[in-house]
């Protein structure tokens, strides 16, 4: 390969990554507007989710309850309408929906474990 067709190949390469740091902010941006405009959290800080009622896992890493259990109608809500992230951190807990075979479940872990 000459040394002008590196400088090409370079150039070119160059110009790619310039073309999707753009195109990464312009998603960061869309994403920081969605979040602030659909913020779930400010719906569940009102809900009492310690309250509901949580089944421990056998092996302690976490508790489960199921979708449409009475009280969990915002979270239930807050995690369809984030199904990009799967999650939501809430009072040092990363909630999660799961499917099941016949039903939906909720379930939680402590942050960091």
């Amino acid at each position: 390969m000459s040394a002008e067709d590196r400088n090409d190949v370079i150039q070119i390469i160059a110009k790619c990554k310039e073309l999707f740091r753009q195109g990464f902010k312009q998603l960061e941006d869309l994403e920081r507007q969605y979040l602030l405009s659909h913020p779930p959290e400010a719906v569940l800080t009102s809900e009492k989710s310690n309250d509901l009622p949580w089944m421990k896992y056998a092996s302690g890493s976490g508790e489960w309850i199921f979708a449409d259990s009475k009280g969990a109608e915002a979270l239930w809500n807050a995690l369809k309408q984030r199904p990009q992230f799967g999650r939501i951190e809430l009072d040092g807990w990363i909630y999660r929906l799961s499917h099941g075979e016949t039903r939906d479940f909720i379930t939680r872990t402590k942050k960091g474990s």
